[in-house]
């Protein structure tokens, strides 16, 4: 194990420190046993024994996944139904010292590891059990940086201290070192030294429980951004290209705007992959030339999908890409999709990055038929908008609507079915912004995402409907840290319709309807709020949808969810606000390249008296439920 002080990254590289005499023993061993446990010979009990769990015990802060991923000795797979691996106790050993390796590399140096051994020889089982005795762990107690000069250390010192993962007193991991290595060489390679080099020492007194930390850096020169040569590109302009570059030639050299610039490109849909490499062996001076290697996508394509899910039923789509076919590196996309609950052309069209790199223009129009719960209505639409994005993050939206909804079937028993029985011409414009901090859009792990919008229909634009609609979403998800790869999640978002007409009763186009797979599971699509005699739903002015999950995984892309929803829809705000009605259940995640397949079995804890929904509701679908 750790026979003196000095550490290196080399040393922690090696998988253990055993000698090349005793890993050949050990292998020579194993092999023999196992020849001998699977001979032909007669036996009194000529059945191996086989692993049937390992148990961990006072594993505080290592998790036994974490555990079990270093481990020859595995419990059985397949949540139980298969057969477990032939125990070998050599294993066992050498388990053994993987998990004081393991140990401290998460910076405990006096743990205790026993083991324990149980046969059961009724069913020539074994169950192995680990206990620990962790102790207290070692603590850095200082961090060093090392510079050829004093005057680089002035510049550098404290703005790469603040900057690293590991800090004066904390626990010593070993993850965490090699993390504040890269992230300092990141940090000088944001400000315009991509040359540098970090070197790390460790240094740990395992008696006293202290690790001192040293790493030397040389910056290197200061380097700026030369001329960019683009190759690779056969249909899409070389100044299209360059328009989307995050940086300009003599601007101070930044890794972070070679990435920025790499996701630009790709977000465009032009490109399989984009390669920006900065080429410092061909240096003039401090500019470092950049080679962007693009390979295309085709300017056309088709696809085709077909789907199933519990709401939509089957669901059949076709679209059409056209990339660049204005040559503004614009996008011209149709769009046509049929199911059960709706039918539809939509044309898009984008043109991102004009007038400078964070405005980007869209316009999208077509035809929309959809079957909902309460109506059936034809719209007709076409909606201009204007985006700014300042950061990645952030963005800004301005736009107008200009629709004709149309109502073909009513189906909800209304206060006045001759008003809603007509075709309603809305001139709209929609304002909004969002804050995305997802690691993810199809299938996020962690960060949140905030989003207001506030659609204003005005007569002054020969709208027949004068209202505003504010809408807020929230959604978080937080990794937990115990147990790994658990995570909490939860969505909040509140509507409201106001009229800005004297007793002008909001129409069903413009009503909230929650209840359903994306809404508040265990109430049916659209089903939460006011209901007819007939259980048709009325939708409200005024709605409330709140959703938590506890997600974890089950086995290898499996994962499961707990769930409790809450949420409803009200009249309006002047019938007031009643109770929430709550849902709890369970789900299972499928993953897939398109995103989890998802099942949710949701439950009404305090359903409406009278109701005729049933209690149970179940859901299939694609995608997590926000």
């Amino acid at each position: 194990m750790f026979k003196d002080t000095v550490f290196w990254d080399d040393y922690f590289a090696n998988e253990t420190a055993m000698s090349l005499r005793y890993r050949i023993f050990s292998a020579v061993f194993t092999v023999c046993f196992l020849l001998l446990l699977n001979s032909p010979v007669s036996w009194a009990d000529n059945d191996p024994w086989r692993v049937k769990s390992v148990v961990f015990k006072g594993f505080d802060n290592i998790s036994p996944s974490s555990a079990s991923e270093v481990m020859e000795t595995k419990a059985p797979g397949g949540l139980g139904f298969r057969q477990g691996e032939v125990f070998d106790p050599l294993a066992v050993d050498r388990d053994k010292d993987r998990l004081l390796e393991l140990y401290q590399e998460y910076g405990f140096f006096q743990v205790k590891l026993t083991t324990k051994v149980e046969k059961d020889p009724a069913t020539r089982k074994v169950t192995v059990t680990f206990e620990s005795h962790e102790n207290q762990p070692a603590r850095i107690r200082n961090i060093r940086l090392e510079f050829p000069n004093e005057e680089q250390a002035k510049i550098w010192r404290e703005k790469l201290l603040a900057k690293a993962v590991i800090k004066k007193g904390k626990r010593f991991v070993l993850d965490n070192y090699r993390k504040s290595k890269d992230e300092l060489s990141s940090v000088m390679s944001d400000e315009a030294h991509p040359m540098n080099k970090v070197k790390g020492q460790v240094l740990v007194q395992p008696d006293r429980l202290h690790a001192d930390i040293i790493f030397r850096i040389t910056p290197g020169p200061k380097v700026y951004f030369g001329p960019t040569r683009v190759t690779g590109n056969q249909n899409v302009r070389e100044g299209i290209i360059k328009r989307l570059l995050a940086y300009e030639e003599g601007e101070p050299f930044s890794l972070s705007l070679l990435r920025k610039s790499q996701s630009r490109l790709l977000d465009t849909g032009f490109f399989n992959s984009v390669s920006l490499k900065p080429r410092y062996r061909k240096m003039k001076g401090e500019k470092a030339p950049i080679w962007l290697e693009v390979h295309e996508r085709k300017p056309h394509s088709f696809r085709f999908g077909l789907g199933w899910g519990t709401e939509e039923s089957v669901r059949v789509r076709l679209s059409q890409m056209n990339r660049d076919p204005f040559d503004l590196g614009d996008t011209l996309s149709l769009e046509a999709k049929i199911s059960s609950l709706y039918e539809g052309a939509v044309a898009r069209w984008k043109v991102p990055h004009i007038s400078g790199w964070n405005y980007h223009f869209g316009l999208s129009g077509g035809v929309e038929q959809k079957d909902d719960e309460a109506f059936n209505h034809r719209r007709y639409f076409i909606s201009p908008v204007l985006e700014y994005k300042p950061s990645e993050r952030y963005s800004f939206f301005l736009g107008y609507n200009a629709e004709i909804d149309r109502m073909l079937d009513l189906k909800a028993a209304v206060p006045d079915p001759v008003y809603e029985d007509q075709a309603f011409y809305i001139a709209s414009i929609p304002l909004g912004v969002k804050y995305d901090a997802r690691d993810s859009v199809l299938n996020p792990t962690k960060g949140f995402l905030l989003r207001l919008e506030v659609e204003t229909a005005l007569k002054a634009l020969n709208s027949d409907l004068g209202f505003v609609r504010p809408l807020a979403e929230f959604s978080y998800i937080h990794p937990l840290k115990r147990p790994k790869r658990w995570s909490l999640a939860t969505r909040i978002q509140a509507g409201a319709v106001f009229s800005l007409l004297d007793d002008e009763r909001i129409p069903l186009v413009r009503r909230f309807f929650p209840g359903g797979a994306n809404s508040v599971r265990g109430f049916p699509y659209q089903s939460l709020g006011p209901l007819d005699s007939a259980g048709k739903p009325l939708g409200g002015e005024v709605m409330f949808v709140s959703n938590w999950e506890v997600r974890f995984p089950v086995y290898k892309e499996l994962g499961g969810v707990l769930f409790v929803d809450a949420g409803n829809a009200w009249e309006n705000v002047d019938t007031g606000i009643g109770s929430l009605r709550f849902t709890a259940g369970f789900g299972l995640r499928y993953e897939t390249p398109v995103g989890p397949l998802r099942m949710d079995v949701g439950y009404q804890l305090n359903p409406p008296e009278d109701s005729p929904i049933s209690r149970y509701q179940f859901y299939l679908s694609v995608g997590q439920a926000f």
